[in-house]
């Protein structure tokens, strides 16, 4: 039998305890959802009109379709939106500043996915440093030795990829991180490919989504400097 609550405080902790519980279960729904070649149609769509979407800003509707994508590409043991949503489970907010958008949690590593509508310099400002300091406080609690950080914004500002280059090439706070910088445009491409692979019942799994990561994060070994890096992403994703 349920303990009778007798304060706020504890009433209000029950109610997030049942939230997390009920978010979890809706999302076992929507990955199944997900599964369905016209939701697939669905996401691309929405991200491909990412900035006229009437029910959603921009910032928040990327955190949603982006959560959405995760969920599609592969097969997931976890993919946990940090956004507040309500009751509904349809985002309201972004993700607090001082956690990471997306946590993703497969059978063999573990990832974060950060995502920002912004193009300019300010994205640089907004997304260099705190992206890193998210990923590695990440990396430092993960029970994986592997470990990546998916970035997805409209474009690449030069300053923002510079700054990830040095991660990924030489070293943040001592180590090497994996930060693999995708456009939505590039995150769309690999929609289409998902689809076409369950049309035609085979199976994308996470291992593949790995190898995937590693060939972009090997690209930094033979590139002279962050342009020539990001250049070969796309042929990369391609092949």
């Amino acid at each position: 039998s349920l303990e009778v609550i007798h304060t706020i405080d504890g009433l209000k902790h029950e109610i997030e305890k049942l939230r997390v519980h009920r978010t979890r279960l809706q999302n076992l729904i929507l990955k199944k959802e997900l599964n369905n070649t016209s939701k697939i149609d669905e996401v691309i769509n929405k991200l491909e009109n990412i900035r006229e979407l009437e029910d959603l800003k921009p910032s928040i509707a990327l955190e949603k379709y982006i959560t959405m994508s995760l969920n599609i590409i592969n097969d997931a043991k976890d993919i946990k939106a940090n956004s507040k949503v309500g009751d509904d489970n349809e985002f309201i907010f972004t993700a607090p500043a001082n956690q990471p958008d997306i946590e993703c949690y497969y059978e063999s590593f573990n990832s974060i996915c950060e995502v920002t509508m912004l193009t300019g310099r300010d994205q640089w400002h907004n997304e260099g440093q705190p992206v890193m300091r998210h990923f590695r406080d990440f990396e430092n609690n993960s029970e994986r030795d592997n470990n990546y950080c998916l970035f997805v914004a409209p474009q690449i500002h030069r300053d923002t990829i510079n700054t990830y280059w040095m991660s990924v090439k030489y070293e943040y706070e001592g180590s090497k991180q994996k930060i693999v910088p995708f456009t939505i445009e590039q995150i769309i491409g690999i929609l289409k490919t998902i689809r076409a692979i369950k049309i035609s019942n085979q199976v994308f799994s996470h291992l593949q989504f790995q190898q995937l990561l590693d060939s972009i994060i090997g690209l930094t070994n033979g590139s002279r400097h962050s342009d020539d890096w990001l250049r070969q992403i796309p042929e990369r994703i391609e092949n």
